[in-house]
């Protein structure tokens, strides 16, 4: 049973450094001062991602061949202060089995500006077995710092941001705006539990997937390497590899990460939300 608990906290940590957790928790929780946007449609004419906001995808949780637990992204507007934002909401919850002895359960929430696309707060509320983690980051465009700050550890720290500086959700949503083309990359500077990394994508090849619901779809191959000052850091967390779709919506598929004991896969099973492609239909 360790090895699969194990495996499945690597599982959380690979969806929020890569690509696609404070709403159902310990506790309920969500950012201060915010509100459900008006019935009109606030998306900038020059909005540029392929996704509308309201989109919500599901991903099942498999270790070796048993499912282990679920993941949803969400997103939708809310209302802070005046401004019409993007909130991106990932959550994470392990089933009946693993939670009888190792809960796993949390949210990563962000909150960010649909012109820039850049992220103002973010939060991260998640519990592990007895662990618990409540984190707030805030971003400051102006002074280009950003401000980490751990309730549970009672413990903050400041670091430097670039004016492009995203955090996981924002990059992850990001990524999507991004033209895919093999034998190429991209590189992002990615804020991740109180560090900046230098997250680069490579975009291997192309190959086809079965995803339920919609088929067998084309999708890219895709590599991620994250440095922190220079050194590697992702290879300490096993080989990780993600497939996106090679369409318009390019959502990530699967994302497979081998462990020593058996590989950990993070599978598509719905896709819900605005729109009347394949993918909704």
């Amino acid at each position: 049973m360790k090895p699969m608990l194990t495996a499945l906290r690597l599982c959380t940590l690979t969806l929020f450094t890569l690509l696609v957790s404070s709403g159902v928790l310990f506790a309920q929780g969500t950012i201060p001062g915010t509100a459900p946007a008006a019935a009109h449609d606030p998306t900038p004419a020059n909005w540029p991602y392929p996704w509308r906001v309201g989109e919500d995808i599901d991903y099942k949780i498999i270790y070796g061949a048993v499912n282990v637990g679920k993941v949803t992204c969400e997103t939708d507007w809310i209302k802070t202060n005046g401004l019409d934002l993007v909130r991106i909401k990932v959550k994470v919850k392990s089933n009946r089995l693993i939670s009888a002895v190792y809960p796993i359960e949390g949210t990563l929430e962000s909150l960010v500006d649909p012109v820039t696309f850049r992220p103002l707060i973010s939060t991260r509320v998640m519990r592990e077995g007895k662990r618990r983690t409540n984190e707030i980051n805030v971003f400051n465009r102006n002074t280009m710092t950003g401000h980490w700050e751990s309730i549970t550890k009672k413990k903050k720290k400041d670091f430097k941001i670039g004016p492009d500086t995203l955090d996981v959700l924002s990059f992850m949503y990001d990524l999507r705006g991004t033209p895919l083309t093999v034998g190429t990359s991209t590189k992002k500077q990615v804020m991740s539990d109180e560090k900046v990394y230098d997250l680069e994508l490579k975009f291997e090849k192309k190959e086809r997937l079965k995803v339920v619901k919609v088929g067998k779809i084309d999708c890219i191959k895709v590599r991620p390497t994250a440095t922190f000052n220079g050194l590697v850091s992702l290879k300490d967390k096993g080989d990780i590899t993600a497939w996106v779709s090679n369409d318009a919506r390019k959502i990530c598929t699967k994302i497979v990460a081998e462990t020593p004991f058996a590989n950990l896969k993070i599978v598509l099973t719905d896709v819900d939300g605005p729109g009347t492609d394949k993918w909704v239909k």
